[in-house]
């Protein structure tokens, strides 16, 4: 994202071309490093579970963020706060969905 604004593409657009590069990306590196146990699996089955828990986890923090400023206003502090704790809740889901449901052990 920021190289594609960097270069003057809008940020939405950038965010939007970004989000599929970023999920493929670490769909990757999880499969080869993190999960190296689930590299057994289906390689579409598994990307598809692992797109699906990037969806919800980006989905869940942006509401989150939304909710706390809608919630709490906009002054800078407050945005900054939203940020980090739509970030940190959507990191965890994220986690516990790729360990437990798109990185599950093969079975």
């Amino acid at each position: 994202m920021w190289l594609l604004t960097a270069q003057s593409v809008n940020p939405y657009l950038a965010r939007a071309i970004s989000f599929p590069v970023a999920v493929v990306v670490t769909w990757l590196l999880n499969r080869a490093w993190s999960f190296r146990l689930a590299r057994l699996s289906s390689r579409r089955g598994q990307f598809r579970r692992y797109f699906s828990v990037q969806v919800l986890g980006s989905l869940t923090n942006y509401a989150v963020y939304a909710l706390w400023i809608a919630s709490l206003g906009t002054a800078q502090v407050t945005v900054l706060t939203g940020f980090a704790l739509g970030s940190a809740i959507g990191s965890i889901l994220n986690f516990i969905g790729a360990r437990y449901y798109a990185f599950r052990a093969h079975r």
